[in-house]
């Protein structure tokens, strides 16, 4: 083992989601801290140029705390813990991004439009008639 946090076993991972799910608060404990790390390299050696590294930490929280929401759907039978949760990790990953590139085009096709069109009482004027 490495560092405070750091499990390599995929059976101390089980135990540890496991226990979570059984309701011991402190047992994901190290799981948030070992994956809250890869979720952070991860999107920063991918998505660093798009992300600040504020948004990167919010998103890193969010995506823990869906996680922890959703162990119930986790099947130790299926694939390990670190397989299941790289692929939402991943998948997390890439709905942020699309949803960065789509305020990204809406804000900019509202840019490209006169003033006149963006305020609100020109739509209620509209709509009135």
């Amino acid at each position: 083992m490495r560092g405070k946090y750091y499990y390599t076993d995929s059976n101390s991972e089980k135990e540890l989601v496991k226990k979570t799910m059984e309701g011991d608060p402190v047992a994901f404990t190290p799981l948030f801290h070992k994956y809250k790390a890869i979720f952070f390299s991860n999107i920063r050696k991918q998505y660093g140029e798009y992300y600040t590294m504020d948004e990167i930490q919010d998103m890193s929280m969010e995506f823990l705390g869906k996680i922890s929401t959703r162990l119930h759907q986790y099947n130790p039978d299926k694939a390990q813990f670190s397989t299941w949760i790289t692929a939402a990790m991943k998948n997390f990953m890439v709905d942020c991004y699309r949803k960065k590139i789509k305020t990204k085009k809406t804000k900019a096709s509202l840019d490209g439009l006169p003033d006149v069109f963006k305020s609100k009482e020109c739509t209620l004027n509209y709509i009135e008639r």
